[in-house]
């Protein structure tokens, strides 16, 4: 009996090809790898769990919070949460002490809204917010 198969021809896997560019740094053209792209798209969805968590929450401190950013810390182990308020500028100690006693009902909504084995850490950092305008030194 003969094999139908198509036999498929596998260009050798040691030959590399050098980039026509040889004077242009290499750094500026690398391409992310897979775990980073996969960590940020982790961070995104945190950033939109947590987000959806900060509207449902029934403390004071914390319901007029938004997220600024997810940022990685090590990895996909520890996400930096950096989020913001517009009325309450002058109350970090409040809403800090207000994120660390619901740390563990964010890190539950995360794990319920992402599938993955292990559930990152989160840090929260309360940061001034972006659309707060600077004020101006007057230089004379």
């Amino acid at each position: 009996m003969t094999s139908r198969k198509k036999r498929r021809r596998h260009e050798p896997s040691h030959i590399e090809m050098e980039p026509v560019w040889l004077d242009v740094d290499k750094e500026l053209f690398a391409v992310q790898t897979r775990t980073e792209t996969k960590t940020y798209q982790l961070c995104r969805q945190v950033e939109e769990a947590i987000s959806s968590a900060l509207a449902c929450a029934n403390n004071r401190w914390i319901q007029d919070l938004y997220v600024v950013r997810v940022e990685p810390v090590r990895g996909a182990a520890l996400l930096r949460v950096l989020v913001s308020t517009e009325e309450r500028q002058d109350e970090y100690e409040q809403i800090q002490q207000a994120l660390d006693s619901a740390r563990g009902y964010f890190r539950a909504e995360v794990a319920r809204s992402i599938h993955r084995k292990r559930t990152p850490s989160l840090e929260f950092v309360i940061v001034p917010s972006p659309d707060r305008e600077r004020p101006v030194k007057n230089e004379e």
